[in-house]
């Protein structure tokens, strides 16, 4: 790697409040996706604190996006009966 290049998987670390007000989840199912291996898992910050990559908040976010542009391509596929 050249010295110019930023670390992956480096960046602002965001707390559990955030994350749940981005991503519009409850605290249960953000842990439950967790588990799951659907969401990124959080990085311990100390014995009793934890946070999340922003990085990859913004990359899991970022496929949902994706994902939702591809059903609602197919929906425009369909034809109304005539």
């Amino acid at each position: 790697m050249g010295t110019n290049q930023p670390i992956p998987g480096t960046g602002r670390v965001m707390r559990l409040r955030e994350v749940l007000a981005l991503c519009g989840m409850s605290r249960a199912t953000l842990y439950r996706e967790v588990k799951l291996r659907g969401f990124p898992a959080p990085v311990k910050l100390s014995a009793r604190s934890v946070g999340w990559l922003e990085d990859d908040v913004m990359t899991w976010l970022a496929e949902r996006i994706a994902q939702r542009g591809h059903a609602y391509g197919r929906v425009e596929q369909i034809k109304p009966p005539n």
